[in-house]
């Protein structure tokens, strides 16, 4: 009669942490793109692809390493990619909860600046003259 406990609750741990056999586990992450929100990113795997506006949290499957690209005008394209690593405690690979993706302005560019004008002063002409 242990025996029988024992294997039910063994199968129910395994069942239970082991979602692979019955499809891709789900897993929401929260993303940002410090030290903007309102950025556009795309979230993409073998699985699927998910779209958020940061600051916000995306569903996603987490059997496969995740790419992030996130873009916002005024600031540089921004990308990274995610490791879903095994968790012992789900038997399941899974993400960090939290991501964050840095962002950089934009630089302007700047005219040159070459000092005090260095064109040459107008010749004298003096049927110009003031009257």
């Amino acid at each position: 009669m242990k025996f029988a406990a024992f294997a039910a609750a063994a199968a129910g741990l395994i069942l239970s942490g082991c979602s692979t056999i019955f499809g891709p586990p789900e897993q929401i992450i929260a993303l940002s793109t410090p030290p903007v929100d309102g950025a556009h990113c795309v979230l993409s795997n073998k699985d699927g692809t998910w779209t958020v506006t940061t600051p916000d949290k995306a569903k996603v499957t987490s059997e496969d390493d995740l790419q992030v690209r996130c873009t916002k005008k005024g600031w540089e394209d921004a990308s990274t990619s995610i490791s879903a690593d095994f968790d012992i405690w789900s038997l399941d690979d899974s993400y960090p909860e939290k991501v964050e993706v840095p962002m950089t302005p934009v630089q302007r560019a700047t005219a040159p600046d070459f000092g005090p004008s260095s064109a040459p002063a107008a010749p004298y002409n003096p049927g110009l003259s003031p009257g």
